[in-house]
């Protein structure tokens, strides 16, 4: 059963996000909808992984088993936090999955691309704007030194 202990008081800052760190594996037979995206740093993957080899050579079989990446970084000794979930963050794993990733990543490229050209329009809009305004000044100007 996994332990879940909130750091450092961040709960009751409002301008930080609070804080999990996770110990232990987690029970998921109560779980009903969950995500298990792991990312850790090349070399602190490769460490865990290093150690993992170690302790088995060490122990022979029926050493310490293994469940998932997050497992081994915590043997480590390193914390591994909680973050928020997103619906579109799909675990890559059959043809199926890859098809939608593309497509999920297609819809993203396309809304900034909108999104883009919006932003350049508003700006030429108000370059254009300043422009207008800055031509009547002087129109003004000059017809008041007549």
């Amino acid at each position: 059963m996994a332990r879940v202990v909130v750091e450092s008081g961040a709960e009751n800052d409002q301008k930080l996000p609070t804080v999990e760190v996770l110990h232990g594996d987690l029970d998921r037979s109560r779980l009903r909808r969950v995500q298990t995206p792991q990312g850790f740093t090349a070399s602190t993957l490769r460490r865990a992984h290093e150690k993992y080899e170690d302790d088995l050579a060490a122990s022979g079989p029926g050493g310490p088993a293994a469940t998932d990446d997050a497992g081994l970084v915590e043997r480590l000794g390193v914390d591994v936090v909680a973050v928020d979930g997103d619906e579109e963050a799909l675990k890559i794993t059959y043809p199926l999955d890859l098809v939608l990733g593309e497509h999920i990543a297609t819809q993203r490229d396309a809304e900034a691309t909108r999104y883009a050209a919006q932003r350049e329009s508003a700006s030429i809009d108000a370059e254009a704007t300043r422009y207008a305004g800055e031509r009547q000044n002087a129109a003004s100007e000059g017809e008041q030194r007549r």
